[in-house]
């Protein structure tokens, strides 16, 4: 079972940890987290205040003060032109989305059909650590990406959902 960064004592922290947990403190503090309400669940919708895109390193938490993030707003990470790797709850505009399931919209990309134009080239590594799916087409075009790292929830990845993911080269699922 994967610990939640909300729930390690201190004295479990490893240097990795530690490490983590920074990146997840700066991330918090360059993201703004405003209360929302999808299919009655209440949670968390995340957007940026602007200090996001200096990093390169960037957690957006599954959980947030013990509430569910729900939803990642249209183009959050747009300025984000230095990021090399992005943690992130599930893939799209909200938890298994049917309509906006595409990495790209995070980044500002309407449809698939544009992340390679939104995706910045520097990102390598995406992890993904929620959700129940992966749309058709969802990393389309993402042709710089090295690493995927997909969570023990999702249960289904539709086709073509790493079509012209040339760089590609390890997809890892589960834990």
């Amino acid at each position: 079972m994967a610990k939640t960064f909300d729930k390690i004592e201190k004295e479990q922290i490893t240097p990795i940890d530690e490490n983590l947990l920074e990146i997840k403190k700066q991330s918090i503090k360059a993201l703004k987290f405003t209360k929302c309400k999808i299919n009655d669940v209440v949670g968390w919708r995340v957007s940026s205040k602007g200090k996001a895109k200096k990093m390169k390193d960037i957690i957006v938490p599954a959980q947030y003060k013990d509430k569910p993030v729900l939803e990642i707003t249209y183009g959050t990470f747009n300025a984000c032109k230095l990021l090399e790797k992005i943690s992130i709850p599930f893939v799209g505009a909200s938890i298994n989305d049917t309509i906006n399931n595409h990495f790209g919209y995070i980044f500002g990309a309407f449809s698939f059909t544009d992340n390679s134009s939104y995706v910045p080239t520097s990102l390598k590594t995406v992890v993904i650590t929620g959700g129940t799916s992966i749309g058709s087409y969802a990393f389309s075009g993402c042709s710089s990406l090295t690493s995927i790292t997909i969570g023990n929830g999702v249960t289904s990845i539709a086709n073509y959902a790493f079509n012209n993911c040339s760089a590609l080269t390890s997809v890892t699922i589960g834990d």
